[in-house]
């Protein structure tokens, strides 16, 4: 079944069982949605009418709001599957809850209420949680195939469970439908689980000071704000939306008048729509938003939504009277088809041209903001007009809504062509991993820069090419083949010869003769691909060419085409090419293997890799990597004692995957080995995390040699890291007990080595971080990052202040890690003594922050239970950051920590509202402090010592990257 899939959807084995896993959850998620609302639907209007529904609609989406936040804080502060699971089980328990009220007859309107907002909060949630749990189990990296068939889970569940809604509410009634609720969703949990098997547990996020959640929603609505285009899309969204509430108002209310409030036949009617709707829906997106986006402008895609709501609204009115009539709301409604298979898609296309950092608040702004604010105002626009007007009437205000919405979908398409071709001329065009879909605006953007007279704006147009279908810039990329670039040209054969298309050899034929080699090797194998056997004529004239590069592409290509018999080439021929004394010919016989690589060509290879020339040797390692075959997995571990080819080996033994680490567990726990090849086996194992690996590495952790040592545990940690692999009991119980005798016995070593009395010092800080960078410390500071992945803060500040270029670097490794930003604001504060290039690569994240969230964050810090975070705080307002915090600083003279009390002293001392000498003695004599009164007295301290800088890369004892 595996297989099948794999080669069906070409998804790697490996992750076939997550994504099915993965799937099964949208699955139930989707299920447990339509079951609750077309339950929650049903029985509000059977009980209580159409007549409350505009204010359910405002209380539901403040509740869903509130909801939402409180799930971002939870999923921030706990691990992500645990929060799902509490989520899955507290709804199935409120859902049991519910229906034994509804069956006691007890809260009336209030419970059906509670089945409504239980059901809007059910969809918000499983939403949020699926993609971030998809985002967490698949990363940037995975193929964009995967993330595209994952939620067909979820078409599928609205096919299958919106068409037997009818034969279950036959069967059990409208009410037991909350028992099937709640036990989808606790099947829910069976994919959970065996997804924390597949992944681990979800990293934990370590606590800090945050900045508040209203500061930050007003930091992001002022940037999207003063974009113009991000503000016009946010106004487009909230259109929609508002449209889209009133479209659900008169749908639900014609189905309460047409089946006269009768619950069962209400949630059949609902379970059908969602069945046709989920249909439709797969139909659609399979065979025709596709060619819509792609052969159509994007306008045509943004206004096919509204105009065809125009035409519904329209039939509204002329087909209804007093009451909507049913069919025509219900072909309204019906209109999201086109909603979620076309207008969301082109809605996406929209967010492309902006800069990362601006569609990411965009994007957080239109779905925590914009859209539960629509949807409330069209709640309390509806509250307000039915008391005037009746539910027919509100169409008028749709089409004004409909209006504003066509209005605001032109200009941003007119924006969108704008931005788009600034972000192509100025080479910005970010995608953030994202699956590239070229529209045909942006296919009219490209074609137009391609025609450009500056080489660079072609590049840039040959660069989203790359990422995007070919076939539809043919006749755009012909032309550029007769640019005077020569780089130009062979970028553009090579995207030519991707197409494989017969009609556009005779473009290619002439540039077999280019002056430019690296052209006349392009197009000898776009040829190739085009003309297939049929273009061994002209690769046969060409294997005479003055140049060996283009020789060596005929006769791989020739080979391809023909086959070895039928070429006039020979192995005599390709041997000749790899034993030249020629370095060139050598790469380009090599080249040559690799196209054409065959059982016969085995020694060749081997010779390369032990060649006298390190490019030689260096281009053969990655065409072994490449191959993958196993006959020179024992030349590659050999090449690993050597500086010069131990990184290109590592590399190219973790190309083989799983298939090589029998043979590296063999040389990892032979002691015969030297220990510079079993170190350079564990970077090997680092790059293949998988338990076989691990298992390999928990030996070597215990090694003899430091080095071995070190690197296994740099492995053990970035294979948790990436993985999460659950161990078991006894294994994680040795590592965690040699990672605490590691952690005890460097915390001992520290206070051997700085004792109380050196604490005089008004450096201290910084030269105790000069004398801890050793192997030992770097070991440590490996080891404390795994019981801390997501950023310890002083594992962090230890590493940022060493003069060592080495921790310097892991430290802003680790700093990376931490998911919010406001987590690394309190290692930003001690680190006022590093040089200007390390503030700037440490915060080149970070907005300017207001002086008061500082003086909040400092004052946090300076009661820290830690002494040296205590003492770096100091340290930072002695530079004169701050002169607003001194009651904090003058509270800090009574700390029981002699640094810290030193800190406190030197940072007033400096203060301009400082008090006078004589009130500090008198505090220091009333705390009975007589090292510091002395300290004054000797007036040492009236001219404090700057603190010393971090030695620069190079100085001290830095180490090598």
């Amino acid at each position: 079944m595996t297989r099948f899939l794999e080669r069906l959807f070409q998804i790697r084995q490996r992750d076939v069982l997550k994504v099915l896993l993965l799937q099964w959850f949208a699955f139930g998620s989707t299920g447990a949605y339509i079951v609750g609302r077309t339950i929650g639907d049903s029985l509000f209007l059977s009980e209580a009418g159409p007549e409350w529904l505009p204010e359910l609609i405002v209380l539901s989406s403040f509740v869903v709001v509130a909801a939402a936040l409180f799930n971002t804080r939870c999923v921030a502060s706990c691990r992500l599957i645990s929060v799902i699971r509490v989520t899955l089980v507290l709804m199935a328990i409120s859902s049991v809850a519910l229906r034994e009220l509804l069956v006691s007859g007890s809260g009336g309107l209030l419970v059906v209420s509670l089945v409504y907002i239980a059901a809007e909060i059910r969809g918000a949630l499983s939403s949020v949680q699926f993609a971030t749990l998809v985002n967490e189990v698949f990363d940037s990296g995975e193929p964009k195939r995967v993330f595209g068939f994952i939620p067909l889970g979820a078409t599928l569940a609205g096919i299958i469970i919106g068409s037997s809604i009818e034969g279950m509410v036959d069967t059990f009634g409208s009410i037991n439908l909350l028992f099937v609720i709640a036990g989808i969703e606790l099947t829910m949990l069976i994919p959970l689980a065996l997804l924390g098997k597949q992944t681990g547990p979800s990293p934990r996020v370590s606590p800090g000071p945050r900045k508040s959640a209203s500061a930050s929603m007003v930091a992001d609505i002022l940037t999207v704000m003063r974009t113009r285009y991000a503000r016009s899309m946010a106004f487009l969204i909230a259109a929609t939306v508002m449209v889209g509430v009133i479209v659900q108002f008169q749908w639900k209310t014609s189905a309460a008048y047409y089946f006269d409030d009768d619950a069962n036949e209400l949630t059949t009617y609902f379970g059908i729509y969602y069945g046709v709707v989920g249909v439709l829906t797969g139909l659609t997106q399979l065979f025709f938003s596709g060619r819509v986006l792609r052969r159509f402008h994007l306008i045509v895609s943004l206004l096919l939504f509204p105009s065809a709501l125009v035409g519904a609204m329209a039939t509204i009115l002329i087909s209804s009277r007093e009451v909507v009539l049913l069919w025509a709301a219900t072909l309204a409604r019906g209109c999201d088809v086109l909603k979620r298979t076309v207008n969301e898609p082109a809605i996406q296309l929209l967010y492309w041209p902006l800069p990362s950092v601006v569609r990411r608040q965009t994007i957080s702004l239109v779905g925590g903001i914009v859209k539960p604010l629509a949807e409330a105002t069209s709640g309390m626009m509806i509250l307000g007009l039915t008391n005037i007007i009746s539910a027919r009437d509100l169409s008028y205000v749709a089409f004004g809504l409909l209006a504003y919405w066509i209005y605001q979908a032109t200009r941003c398409r007119k924006l969108y062509l704008e931005t788009l071709s600034r972000s192509i001329r100025a080479h910005r065009l970010e995608l953030d991993g994202q699956e590239f879909l070229l529209s045909a605006s942006m296919l009219s953007q490209v074609r137009e820069r391609m025609g450009s007279d500056q080489d660079a704006d072609i590049h840039a147009c040959l660069d989203l090419l790359e990422e995007g279908k070919v076939t539809d810039f043919e006749p755009t990329l012909i032309a550029v083949l007769g640019r005077a670039n020569p780089d130009l040209r062979r970028r553009a054969v090579n995207l030519l010869g991707l197409t494989r298309s017969k009609r556009h050899a005779d473009n290619v034929r002439p540039l077999l003769k280019d002056p430019d080699v690296s052209v006349r090797a392009a197009a000898v194998k776009a040829y190739r691909r085009m003309m297939g056997q049929h273009a061994q004529k002209e690769l046969r004239k060409m294997t005479n060419d003055p140049d060996v590069e283009v020789r060596g592409e005929v006769m791989a290509n020739l080979v391809k085409a023909v086959g070895w018999k039928k070429s006039q080439f020979s192995i005599k021929d390709l041997r000749k090419l790899v034993r030249a004394k020629d370095e060139r010919t050598k790469l380009v016989g090599l080249n040559v293997i690799e196209e054409i690589y065959q059982p016969s060509m085995e020694t060749l290879l081997t010779e390369a890799l032990h060649d006298e020339s390190f490019r030689v040797v260096r281009r053969a390692i990655d065409v072994v990597g490449h191959l993958r075959n196993e006959t020179f997995v024992d030349h590659l571990i050999d090449l690993l004692r050597q500086p010069t080819t131990a990184t290109p080996a590592v590399h190219a033994l973790a190309c083989y995957g799983k298939k090589v680490i029998p043979h590296l567990t063999r040389r990892l726990s032979d002691p015969r080995y030297p220990a510079t090849i079993r170190a350079e086996t564990c970077r090997v194992l680092k790059r293949i995390p998988c338990k076989q690996s691990l298992a390999a590495l928990l030996g070597a952790i215990e090694d003899e040699s430091e080095e071995v040592r070190d690197e296994a545990i740099s492995a053990t940690r970035r294979i948790f890291a990436v993985r999460q692999i659950t161990l078991a009991q006894p294994v994680s119980d040795r590592l965690a007990k040699l990672y605490h005798q590691e952690i005890h016995s460097y915390f001992q070593q520290l206070l051997d080595i700085h004792t109380i009395e050196s604490f005089d010092d008004p450096g201290l800080l910084s030269e105790a971080l000069r004398h801890a960078a050793t192997k030992s410390v770097d070991r440590v500071l490996h080891l404390l990052a795994i019981r801390h992945p997501e950023g310890d803060f002083e594992t962090i500040a230890l590493s940022l202040r060493s003069p060592s270029s080495r921790l310097r670097a892991m430290g802003r490794e680790l700093l990376d890690h931490t998911v919010d930003d406001e987590n690394r604001l309190p290692v930003l504060t001690m680190l006022s003594d590093l040089r200007c290039e390390e503030k700037l690569l440490v915060g080149r994240d970070y907005f300017r922050l207001e002086e008061k969230s500082v003086e909040l964050l400092l004052h946090s810090l300076l009661h820290s239970p830690n002494e040296w975070i205590r003492a770096a705080t100091l340290y930072h307002l002695r530079q004169g950051r701050s002169s607003r915090l001194l009651d904090d600083i003058v509270a800090s003279l009574a700390d029981a920590s002699l640094m810290v009390r030193q800190a406190a002293l030197q940072a007033l001392l400096i203060m301009r509202n400082r008090p006078k000498n004589k009130d500090i003695r008198t505090i220091l004599k009333n705390n009975g402090d007589t090292k510091l009164l002395a300290f004054l007295e000797s007036g040492s301290a009236s001219e404090p010592e700057p603190c010393p800088a971090p030695a620069t890369p190079g100085e001290g004892n830095d180490e090598p990257t």
